[in-house]
């Protein structure tokens, strides 16, 4: 039923399998993934627990009580579950990457750092990597190192709009108003109705 787009009703039928075999973690854990796929992070992160509960040893319980807690916007309990799942496999880079998140969401940028790197194996230089590790540095305030590592990309990354933004905003971390006003408007250039960037704009251009 998820497959083809029937979400409510495969959640009505994970709710149905928990009735009957109440036992089985994989029917909450199934549970809790339509919970948060619809948008009810409360009942997710209950049947997440219930997921864990009967299964506190098994990776796919620790990761979906992670992601329930992502959902349900608490990051401390969304980290705790995400060290959990790592400590259960240390090549869950999906676990790596969820902690660094976690970490960032409450300031604990170093931690974030650190997981960031444990991810990089599984990831590579991958754009959602590198996004994450430049916005980390940008959120320590160390726009530097961000503009170094933005510096440092092939040719290819570096025109990547989501790429550009982040040198926009190393620049006005850095008192370079002048430069990120251009980079500012090459992000304008390919979404031009980006209301946040075009709010930084007006920022850049009255310094």
């Amino acid at each position: 039923l998820r497959a083809v787009g029937r979400t409510t009703d495969a959640r009505q039928a994970f709710k149905q399998a928990t009735r009957s075999a109440p036992d089985m973690p994989e029917a909450w854990g199934h549970l809790a993934i339509t919970s948060i796929e619809l948008g009810d992070a409360a009942s997710a992160v209950k049947a997440a627990q219930r997921c864990v509960k009967l299964a506190p040893s098994a990776l796919p319980s620790q990761m979906v009580c992670a992601e329930a807690w992502s959902a349900a916007g608490d990051p401390s309990a969304a980290l705790s579950a995400y060290e959990k799942a790592w400590a259960l496999d240390s090549q869950c880079y999906e676990a790596a990457f969820g902690a660094a998140a976690s970490a960032s969401a409450i300031g604990a940028f170093e931690k974030a750092k650190e997981w960031l790197m444990r991810a990089q194996p599984g990831m590579g230089d991958t754009l959602p990597w590198l996004l994450s590790v430049i916005d980390v540095e940008l959120n320590a305030r160390d726009p530097e190192a961000a503009l170094s590592r933005v510096n440092a990309l092939d040719e290819g990354l570096v025109g990547e709009p989501q790429i550009v933004l982040r040198h926009a905003q190393a620049m006005m971390a850095l008192g370079r108003f002048a430069e990120a006003v251009v980079s500012y408007q090459r992000v304008l250039a390919d979404a031009p109705l980006d209301a946040d960037v075009r709010l930084q704009l007006a920022v850049a251009q009255v310094q």
